[in-house]
C-alpha cells in the first residue's frame, strides 16, 4: 500500500495535469482527481449529545473505521478515513464538557458507548399547576433533544417505580466521573479466572449447586472463552438463565451453600435526618462494617465474606480500586 502511494505521488510529480469538461485529470493514464473538499479543521459544540451525533454521522457518509481520540478531559478528536490509501483523512475536533473521560484512543462503538454514559444532570419541574409546559431554546447540537430524552425516561422509570431522585442521579454521574462503574471486559477475565482456579470438587459446595450441576459446570468452565459463552453452555430447560449468573458468581467466590443471612444492617447509603432511627432497629446497625463484624462469630464470617465480594469487584471497576474499602468507605449521606 505505501509503495502504491509513493509510484502515484511520483508519478503525478511527472506528468501534467489538465482539465477536461471542468474535471481535473492526470495525463499518465487518464486518472480523475477528485476535487478537495474543504471541510471545518474545528467543530464547536456544547454537550456530550453533539459529539455522539458527530461519531453517528461520519460513518454514514464514508462508511469506513472511525477513531476517536480523547485527547484531554474535554478535547474529543474525530479521525475517518474517506479512501483506501488513506490519501484523505478528516479530523474533527470537537470541545465539549466530557468529565472523566479517558484519555487515548479507541473505535467508534466504544466511543458512543463511554460518550453515553457520561451524563451532566440538568434540573427539571413540571406539574400539574403552574409548570405544565416548558419551551427548549437554544442552538442546534446544544442538547435540546437529550434533555427532552432525559424528561421522558425519568417519567417512564417512575411509572414503572424506577424512580431515582435527582440528587441521588449526581452521585451515579459522579461515580462515573471516577471510574467506579463496572468494566466488563474486567469482570469476564476475573470471574473466568477465578472459576478456572477453583478445584472442580469444590464447585459442588456452592450455593445453588444440586442435581449434578457442578459436573455441567466444569466441563463448561473447562472450554467457555467468554461468560455469555459459560452460561450457553449452562443453559438448560431446568435452569434459567437468571439463576446460573448467580451460580457463576457464586462458585467464583466460594460461597457456601449454607449461607445464614446478615445477623446486622449494615448501612451504605442514607437520609442524614433518618439516621437517629438505626437504634430503633431490632438487629445491631451501623455505618462500620468493622464495629458489626465484632458482635458476634457469625458477624465476623459474613463480614469476612462481604470484604471478599467488595475486593473482587473493587478489581472489575473502570479504575481499579484497593482492597479493603468494605471496611474503610464512607457511607453515603444526603
Amino acid at each position: 500500500m505505501f509503495a502504491e502511494m509513493i509510484d502515484k505521488i511520483v508519478s503525478l510529480k511527472e506528468t501534467k495535469i489538465f482539465e477536461i469538461d471542468g474535471q481535473t485529470y492526470s495525463d499518465a493514464n487518464l486518472t480523475r482527481i477528485p476535487p478537495h473538499v474543504d471541510r471545518p479543521d474545528s467543530v464547536s459544540v456544547s454537550g456530550l449529545d453533539a459529539v455522539c451525533k458527530l461519531v453517528r454521522t461520519e460513518i454514514a457518509k464514508v462508511g469506513t473505521t472511525i477513531m476517536v481520540h480523547v485527547r484531554d478531559y474535554n478535547k474529543v478528536e474525530v479521525m475517518t478515513t474517506y479512501l483506501p490509501d488513506f490519501s484523505r483523512n478528516v479530523l474533527y475536533r470537537a470541545q465539549a464538557d466530557a468529565p472523566g473521560m479517558r484519555t487515548g484512543w479507541r473505535d467508534r462503538e466504544t466511543a458512543l458507548i463511554e460518550l453515553r454514559s457520561l451524563f451532566i444532570p440538568n434540573d427539571t419541574l413540571l406539574d400539574s399547576r403552574e409548570n405544565r409546559v416548558a419551551i427548549i431554546t437554544g442552538p442546534n447540537m446544544a442538547g435540546k433533544s437529550t434533555y427532552m430524552r432525559q424528561v421522558a425516561l425519568m417519567v417512564l422509570m417512575a411509572q414503572m417505580g424506577s424512580f431515582v431522585p435527582a440528587r441521588a442521579a449526581e452521585l451515579y454521574g459522579r461515580a462515573a466521573a471516577d471510574g467506579l462503574l463496572l468494566d466488563g471486559a474486567r469482570l469476564e477475565t476475573a470471574v473466568l479466572a477465578l472459576l478456572r482456579m477453583q478445584d472442580p470438587a469444590d464447585f459442588a459446595q456452592a450455593r445453588g449447586v444440586s442435581e449434578g450441576l457442578e459436573n455441567r459446570l466444569t466441563a463448561a468452565v473447562r472450554e467457555a472463552d467468554s461468560l455469555d459463552d459459560l452460561y450457553t453452555r449452562l443453559k438448560t430447560k431446568r435452569y434459567p438463565h437468571a439463576r446460573l449468573r448467580r451460580l457463576v458468581l457464586d462458585a467464583a467466590l466460594g460461597f457456601p451453600a449454607e449461607l445464614p443471612m446478615p445477623p446486622y444492617l449494615h448501612v451504605l447509603g442514607a437520609r442524614k435526618a433518618a439516621l437517629p432511627r438505626l437504634k430503633q432497629a431490632s438487629l445491631p446497625a451501623a455505618t462500620a462494617l468493622a464495629d458489626l463484624a465484632r458482635t458476634g462469630p457469625e458477624a465476623a464470617k459474613i463480614s469476612r465474606l462481604h470484604n471478599k465480594a467488595v475486593d473482587f469487584s473493587s478489581l472489575c471497576r473502570e479504575k481499579i480500586q484497593p482492597m479493603g474499602l468494605a471496611f474503610t468507605a464512607k457511607p453515603v449521606v444526603i
